[in-house]
C-alpha cells in the first residue's frame, strides 16, 4: 500500500493534487499533440476525420450513459471506499452493454464508416469503466499515481499507430491505437484501485447510493457530452471528414489550455464535500489559481493559432480562427467548473441541473444554426457560448471580480503582442515573449500572490526531499 501524503490545509491538498493532475494533463496533451502532428502529416486530414469521429461517438455515448459516476465516486469513494467503487464499476459495465444499441445509427455517417462501429463499441465500454476507475484514484488523493498510469498508457498510442498505419489500416489504425491506449489505462487504473481498497460484490444499497448521487450530479457530465456531440453534429451537418478532423484538433488544443482550471475544480469538489467549514474564500482561491495558470496558454492560442496548427500539418492551419475562438472561452469554462464544484458541495442540485440544461440548450441551438452558416467557426462559437450562458445562474460577486480581472490581464498581454504579429516577427519569438509577459503581468497584478508562490515552492521542496530519501 502506498503511504498517504499528509497535507496540512485544504489549499495544500488543492495545489498538491492539482499539480499532479496538471502534470499528467500536460504530458498526455503533449503526447496527443505529437501523435496527431506525426500521424496527421502521414495520413492527412480525411483519415484523421474518420478516426476522430469514431472516438467522438464513443466519448459521446460514454458521456450520455455514465450517469454522473465521475462525481459519484469523487463524493462517495472517500467515505464508502470499496462498496462505492465496486458499485460504480458494476453500473459502468451495465451502461456500456446498453449503449451498444445506439451505435448502428452512426454506421452510414460517412462512406466506408461502418467498419469503425465494432471498434467504437469496445472503446465505449473501456471509456465507461475508466471514468470511475480514474476518478476513484483522484478521490483517494492518488493523483500522482493516476498521472503515472495515464501517461504510461498514453505513450502506447504512437508506436501502435505507426505500426497500424504502416500495415495500411489508415484512419482505422489511428482509432485502433486510441482504443489500445484507453483500454490499457482503464485496466491499470482499475487494478491499482483494487490493490488499494479491494473489490466486493456490489449490493443493492451501494448501487442505490452511488446511482442516487450520480443522477443528482448528472448535469455535471454535460460538458463531456457537449464536446463529443459538437464533433458528431459537425460531421452530420457538413459530411466532411477533413473539416471534422481540423475542428477536433482545434477543440482538443483549445480545451487543453484550460486543463489547470479543470484539474483544480476537480480536486476542489472532494475537498469541499469533505469539509463543510470551508467557505467561499477557498473557492475564490481555487478559481484565481486556475485562471492564472490558464491565461498564458490562452494567450498563446489566441495569438498564434495558425503556426501552432501548422505543426500538425499545413492543411490543419488552413482554418485557424476556431482555435482562437475556443481558447478565448477557456476562462469562462474554468469559472463555470469551479462554480459547479461549489454548488455541488452546497447540495444545490436544482441549480446545478439548471446549469446543465442551459449549457445543453445553448450548444445545440447555436450549433445547428451557426454551423450551416459559417462552418466550423460557428461550431467553435457555439461551444464557447455554451460555457458563458450558464454563468448567469451560478456566478457570485467574488467570482465575477476574479473572472473580470483575468480577462483584463489577458487583454493587457495580447495588446502589445499583436503589434509584433503585424511587424511580421518570427512566431517562435512571439511565443516566448507571450509566456514571459504573461508571467510578469500576472505577478505584478497580484493575481498570483507571494503566499501562493511560497506554498508551491514548499510543496516542491517537500516532494524532492521525500523522493530523494526513497532513492
Amino acid at each position: 500500500m502506498n503511504k498517504q501524503v499528509k497535507r496540512t490545509s485544504p489549499l495544500e491538498i488543492l495545489v498538491g493534487e492539482g499539480f499532479w493532475l496538471s502534470v499528467g494533463g500536460i504530458a498526455t496533451t503533449g503526447i496527443g499533440f505529437i501523435f496527431w502532428m506525426l500521424l496527421g502529416a502521414i495520413v492527412g486530414s480525411s483519415p484523421v476525420g474518420y478516426a476522430t469521429t469514431a472516438i467522438s461517438i464513443a466519448s459521446l455515448i460514454a458521456g450520455v450513459l455514465n450517469m454522473g459516476l465521475r462525481y459519484a465516486v469523487l463524493r462517495e469513494v472517500p467515505v464508502h471506499r470499496t462498496e462505492a467503487f465496486s458499485a460504480a464499476i458494476f453500473l459502468s459495465i451495465i451502461f456500456g452493454i446498453a449503449g451498444s444499441s445506439l451505435l448502428p445509427i452512426f454506421s452510414n455517417l460517412y462512406e466506408g464508416f461502418s467498419p469503425y462501429i465494432g471498434l467504437t463499441y469496445f472503446l465505449t465500454l473501456a471509456l465507461l469503466i475508466g471514468i470511475p476507475a480514474a476518478h476513484s484514484l483522484i478521490a483517494l488523493q492518488k493523483a500522482r499515481s493516476y498521472t503515472i498510469l495515464a501517461v504510461g498508457s498514453s505513450l502506447i498510442r504512437i508506436p501502435s499507430a505507426l505500426l497500424f498505419v504502416s500495415m495500411g489500416f489508415g484512419g482505422f489504425g489511428l482509432a485502433l491505437s486510441f482504443f489500445i491506449h484507453t483500454l490499457s489505462g482503464t485496466i491499470l487504473c482499475t487494478a491499482y484501485v483494487i490493490f488499494i481498497i479491494g473489490l466486493s460484490k456490489p449490493t443493492v444499497r451501494s448501487i442505490t447510493r452511488v446511482l442516487r448521487v450520480g443522477v443528482a450530479n448528472y448535469p455535471l457530465t454535460i460538458s463531456t457530452i457537449l464536446v463529443s456531440s459538437s464533433i458528431v453534429t459537425l460531421g452530420l451537418l457538413t459530411r466532411d471528414p477533413s473539416e471534422v478532423g481540423i475542428f477536433y484538433i482545434s477543440l482538443g488544443l483549445g480545451t487543453a489550455s484550460g486543463m489547470f482550471a479543470h484539474n483544480i475544480a476537480t480536486v476542489a469538489l472532494p475537498v469541499l464535500s469533505g469539509n463543510n467549514k470551508i467557505g467561499h474564500e477557498f473557492t475564490n482561491d481555487a478559481l484565481r489559481l486556475g485562471l492564472a495558470l490558464t491565461i498564458p496558454l490562452t494567450a498563446l492560442l489566441v495569438l498564434l493559432p495558425g503556426p501552432i496548427l501548422s505543426l500538425i500539418g499545413p492543411d490543419f492551419a488552413s482554418r485557424p480562427i476556431p482555435l482562437s475562438i475556443i481558447a478565448l472561452g477557456m476562462l469562462f469554462m474554468g469559472t463555470l467548473l469551479v462554480c459547479i464544484s461549489r454548488l455541488n458541495s452546497e447540495k444545490l442540485y436544482n441549480k446545478v441541473a439548471l446549469l446543465g440544461i442551459t449549457q445543453l440548450v445553448t450548444l445545440l441551438s447555436t450549433l445547428t444554426v451557426l454551423t450551416p452558416l459559417i462552418g466550423m467557426e460557428g461550431a467553435a462559437l457555439a461551444f464557447t457560448l455554451s460555457n458563458v450562458t450558464p454563468l448567469i445562474f451560478s456566478i457570485n460577486r467574488g467570482e465575477i471580480i476574479i473572472l473580470s480581472k483575468a480577462y483584463i490581464i489577458l487583454g493587457v498581454i495580447l495588446a502589445p503582442l499583436y503589434s509584433l504579429i503585424l511587424l511580421n516577427f518570427n512566431w517562435e519569438y512571439i511565443a516566448i515573449f507571450t509566456i514571459i509577459l504573461s508571467v510578469l503581468v500576472i505577478y505584478i497584478s497580484k493575481f498570483i500572490r507571494n503566499d501562493d508562490i511560497s506554498l508551491i515552492y514548499r510543496l516542491f521542496l517537500n516532494g524532492i526531499k521525500k523522493y530523494s530519501r526513497k532513492s
